[in-house]
């Protein structure tokens, strides 16, 4: 398989290079701003490809998105921080190539929503929620991609809809929000009442484990037909 990572020499592209020693299947070239042996300026530029990885910034979208339509090559997306018309871009292109898109590659935070799905059904007639949404000082999105999954998979369960806000209300879930360090990733939801106290978190020791769930993605992905698809659908 021929990979394409937008952003290759980016933070996240550096990662995706050192856990595709894992992959010796999967030959991989790159975009950057920086050019070396394997990285393009643009992706006209690069060789043929099988997927598109991007894992850069919302402005690189309208650069391979273009090139995935005109030559059906299916992409995995893992940035986060979408406008709401480039989010109905990507929706609208699926219809056309496979996309594989999820505002986390974590196994393990798949399984936290998993969790949180059922906790809502049970806890949320008596108890409070609240949702805390950790990362590094360098992240741009507040809330994060995971903070608006981990509300979208409460709404999806609740009797009621919410939405984040600093202060609590019937239907104002707070979020608390830390850019902070180098904190890779901690996301938990927190459901009290007087008498009790239930915590479901998900913390991310490397972010090793969102390019290894991304390129399991690639894999997954290379040969589908047209379609949006998530990680309910890798898992």
């Amino acid at each position: 398989m021929k990979l394409c990572i937008i952003g290759i020499n980016g933070k996240m592209g550096k990662v995706l290079q050192e856990v595709l020693k894992n992959y010796p299947n999967i030959e991989y070239f790159g975009v950057s701003r920086t050019q070396s042996d394997g990285v393009y300026s643009s992706i006209d530029a690069c060789p043929k490809m099988d997927v598109i990885c991007d894992f850069a910034s919302v402005e690189a979208l309208d650069m391979y998105l273009p090139y995935a339509l005109k030559h059906k090559v299916p992409c995995v997306i893992a940035t986060t921080g979408y406008t709401l018309n480039q989010e109905e871009q990507i929706k609208t292109a699926s219809q056309s190539i496979a996309i594989f898109k999820s505002s986390n590659f974590s196994y393990g935070v798949f399984v936290l929503n998993k969790l949180l799905a059922q906790a809502v059904k049970h806890l949320e007639k008596e108890y409070e929620i609240d949702v805390f949404d950790a990362h590094h000082k360098y992240k741009k999105d507040s809330p994060s991609g995971t903070a608006k999954q981990l509300l979208n998979t409460i709404n999806e369960n609740s009797s009621q809809s919410y939405t984040f806000g600093i202060d609590r209300s019937d239907d104002v879930i707070p979020l608390h929000v830390i850019r902070a360090g180098n904190i890779v990733g901690d996301h938990s939801i927190l459901f009290s009442n007087l008498s009790e106290q239930i915590e479901i978190k998900h913390h991310a020791l490397s972010k090793s484990v969102f390019a290894d769930g991304a390129l399991k993605a690639c894999q997954f992905i290379c040969d589908k037909e047209s379609g949006y698809y998530t990680m309910e659908d890798l898992n």
